[in-house]
């Protein structure tokens, strides 16, 4: 019986890993569309995690852009 709890709770374990991947990165995919779409995006209501994923995000477009235009 406890075999099968352990393998249950390792699914259960991993199904909430690749939800939060996967939500991840549909919010990546959102912001950068954002930013590319030249939406304003209020920070006052992101905290500091979701504020420094945006502004990473940021960066990397702009480089990104730049090194194609190069």
């Amino acid at each position: 019986m406890s075999a099968s709890l352990d393998y249950f709770s390792r699914g259960i374990a991993r199904a909430f890993e690749r939800h939060a991947k996967e939500k991840a990165r549909q919010q990546i995919t959102q912001i950068a569309q954002n930013i590319d779409g030249g939406a304003v995006i209020t920070t006052t209501q992101l905290d500091r995690d979701e504020q420094y994923r945006i502004t990473t995000i940021k960066n990397m477009l702009d480089f990104i852009k730049q090194k194609k235009e190069v």
